[in-house]
């Protein structure tokens, strides 16, 4: 690389300067980092305005080399370089433009190199190609918009006129749970929200959360399923059993009738026009899912499950936990960068087994109590039919454990494991 990088000293002394002869400028100082500058004195004298700015001290020519203890010929001239203090928001625009020129030629220098580099993994190669593209689009959105209370107030009162039209309407304000009582506890699956939906293994998590796709998809909405542990053909069959109401185990063993076979293509007919997408690679990374979701842009996203999810390369971290943790934060972030409801399936941790009473609590999680944190809504699933034999009752509990905006508590329904399918119970 024999080119000159990206660069703009000019624009770089002008923001320097203006920070240093403007008081109203510091409030830009929080959202700019060292590095945006491609001089390294600049840099320096930075890094000096950015610590006095946080200790709350005076900044100005003065304290700036007297703190730096060098370059001090170079500070007096900055506030010369300045065309107009007003400027200083331009000024700061075209450094961070040429900062991300020059990110984008070291990102991709890296990537050419190792496209080389046969021993790499072709598949990491691109994934690199896709975590470099995320990086660099995070740089450029890295500044969350100010927003003054007026214009949030004002948007909260037209929701609020929103929501009392849908109630009188008798609609659903998010997307509908299609289970009644739960619909009624938490109004639907809502944007920017992470759900934890947790259970033991065989409790029927997948097939409950699959039963909550397929409502959303039949009411329009465009779903994507992530699925780590089974094939999208197993997906499918248990959503062609449950609306076609044919034994699942007699359908898998082929032991239909004829009339079975019409209910399960008149079936089929219906879901082919559902906008509903599935992934079903064995190992996905949070950054893959994270693409997926960018690329395919869909109303609600299921995760089955989070434990099965990966990392991704590059991140560090030092135990099981703090890499779940990670990954709940990256897909929380998903749900508000993207503004969607997220579900994302849980194991629970097997002390649940040893206890005389098995249903579950939020300490249930496995491997991170980040888990809980992270999450927005967290429901336990619990039926006591699949410790106890005896009892013919068919009754999911499903434990709303944690509802950040709204109430907590049990709400019930029925489980048809013959058709993997989930009813109200009979009050709704």
């Amino acid at each position: 690389m024999d080119k000159l990088p990206p660069q703009n000293i000019e624009a770089e002394e002008a923001v320097l300067g203006g920070l240093l002869i403007e008081n109203s400028h510091h409030e830009y100082i929080d959202s700019i980092q060292p590095e945006y500058f491609y001089k390294i004195q600049h840099q320096d004298i930075f890094k000096v305005i950015q610590k006095l700015y946080r200790e709350r001290k005076d900044i100005d020519i003065l304290t700036v080399t007297d703190e730096l203890g060098k370059y001090a010929i170079e500070i007096s001239k900055l506030p010369s370089k300045i065309g107009a203090s007003s400027h200083l928001p331009e000024h700061l625009a075209i450094i961070i433009e040429y900062h991300l020129r020059r990110e984008l030629i070291k990102k991709s220098t890296e990537l050419y190199n190792n496209s080389f580099d046969k021993s790499m993994d072709i598949e990491d190669l691109i994934q690199d190609l896709t975590n470099a593209n995320i990086e660099l689009s995070g740089l450029i959105y890295k500044n969350c918009e100010i927003k003054t209370i007026r214009e949030v107030a004002k948007n909260c009162i037209e929701n609020a006129r929103i929501r009392k039209g849908k109630f009188d309407n008798n609609e659903p304000f998010g997307i509908n749970m299609h289970l009644g009582k739960l619909q009624k506890v938490l109004s639907g699956w809502h944007n920017g929200e992470l759900t934890i939906l947790a259970a033991r293994p065989s409790m029927g998590k997948t097939a409950l959360a699959l039963q909550f796709a397929t409502h959303a998809a039949k009411q329009g909405q465009n779903v994507l399923f992530v699925s780590l542990e089974m094939s999208a053909e197993l997906l499918v069959d248990r959503i062609l059993t449950g609306k076609s109401e044919v034994n699942s185990e007699k359908y898998k063993n082929g032991n239909i009738t004829n009339v079975d076979i019409s209910y399960i293509e008149n079936s089929g007919s219906e879901i082919e026009s559902y906008r509903f997408n599935i992934a079903d690679k064995g190992s996905i990374s949070v950054d893959q899912i994270y693409t997926m979701i960018k690329k395919h842009t869909p109303d609600i996203v299921f995760i089955d499950y989070i434990q099965l999810v990966s990392k991704g390369k590059g991140t560090k971290t030092d135990n099981r936990n703090q890499e779940i943790g990670y990954i709940s934060r990256r897909i929380k972030a998903a749900a508000k960068d993207f503004n969607i409801p997220i579900v994302a399936l849980s194991q629970l941790n097997r002390g649940v087994e040893s206890r005389t009473n098995k249903r579950p609590v939020l300490s249930d999680l496995k491997e991170s109590g980040d888990l809980e944190q992270d999450a927005d809504v967290v429901m336990l699933l619990y039926r006591n039919s699949y410790y106890d034999k005896k009892d013919v009752s068919l009754i999911m509990e499903i434990n709303i454990a944690k509802n950040r905006n709204g109430r907590t508590g049990f709400t019930e329904c029925e489980h048809n494991e013959s058709f993997t399918d989930f009813f109200d119970i009979k009050e709704f």
